[in-house]
């Protein structure tokens, strides 16, 4: 992706389908131990071809990009697959994170009609920006971890309408949150699963990217106010988030003498296709993948 950054900043982790039932997983449905997407209902058919894709300009912008632009949140030469959400979203997005490297717009593509992606700098001016203009912020949920974040199962449906993601590094995320700390929102939380994000962090395996966040607070929505069987309705929020992982995977998995980097927590496993036949090259050290 070069400048625009999308599929850059290696970050995951290895475990999310050997750890997880697999109803916690998706559909059910058998899948390979190299593809922990495998059990995810995502449209494969609209995903192919963008592995392929070449850079396009952004009409907005007038910008290259391979896919799509992340600052106008437009697809580029392809139809996204679209998914409509129960509730509204507002994600915040930290000014200090780069646009390319964040996922969500990944989010703001796959549902236009429900996420709003607003940048604004609440640590330096939480007073005047828009999350303090809710005219009701109880009925918003606030998602990012805390001592007082309730499950949704321990929150009435009927409760709230909105909700609430901050977005940025794990730095800048406990700063927006500690910035509004004195908002009425109702704390949520999800529950706790392995990330699959390329991004290298130290804290540990269940800290998630954006769109995985947001994926996995509507699957936790379905189980907690749906009798019905989860049927993959949510599944193509994650429709970019897998591309972006297969291009990782198929950049080093065919260039073996190229390095990962080693500041992941699984980086020496993280490559799929590099485990299976057991490669023994000397500990990545890399940070980036330029594709």
């Amino acid at each position: 992706m070069g400048s625009s950054a999308i599929f850059n900043h290696l970050h995951t982790l290895l475990e999310l389908v050997r750890s997880m039932d697999m109803r916690e997983m998706g559909n059910g449905s058998q899948q390979d131990s190299s593809d922990p997407f495998g059990a995810f209902d995502i449209d494969e058919a609209d995903l192919e071809p963008l592995y392929h894709q070449d850079r396009l300009c952004c009409p907005q912008c007038r910008r290259n990009h391979k896919v799509f632009c992340p600052r106008c949140g437009i697809p580029l030469g392809h139809t996204p697959p679209h998914v409509q959400l129960p509730i509204s979203v507002d994600i915040y997005r930290d000014p200090r994170e780069t646009e390319g490297k964040s996922t969500s717009a990944h989010a703001r593509i796959i549902a236009p009609d429900s996420v709003t992606i607003k940048v604004e700098n609440m640590v330096k001016a939480p007073d005047t920006s828009s999350i303090t203009k809710y005219t009701d912020p109880q009925r918003c949920l606030l998602l990012f971890p805390s001592e007082d974040a309730l499950p949704l199962a321990d929150i009435e449906p009927g409760s709230f309408d909105k909700l609430i993601v901050l977005d940025g590094t794990w730095k800048q995320g406990k700063a927006m949150a500690g910035a509004i700390a004195g908002q009425s929102f109702q704390r949520v939380s999800i529950r706790s699963r392995r990330t699959l994000f390329w991004r290298y962090q130290p804290f540990g395996e269940t800290y998630l990217s954006t769109i995985e966040a947001v994926y996995w607070f509507f699957r936790d929505f379905h189980d907690a106010y749906s009798r019905d069987p989860y049927d993959g309705r949510y599944d193509n929020l994650l429709f970019y988030f897998k591309l972006q992982w297969g291009l990782i995977q198929d950049i080093y998995s065919r260039n073996p003498q190229k390095q990962f980097t080693s500041r992941k927590l699984d980086g020496e496993s993280y490559i799929r296709g590099r485990a299976r036949l057991q490669n023994s090259a000397s500990p990545p050290d890399t940070e980036e993948a330029q594709t």
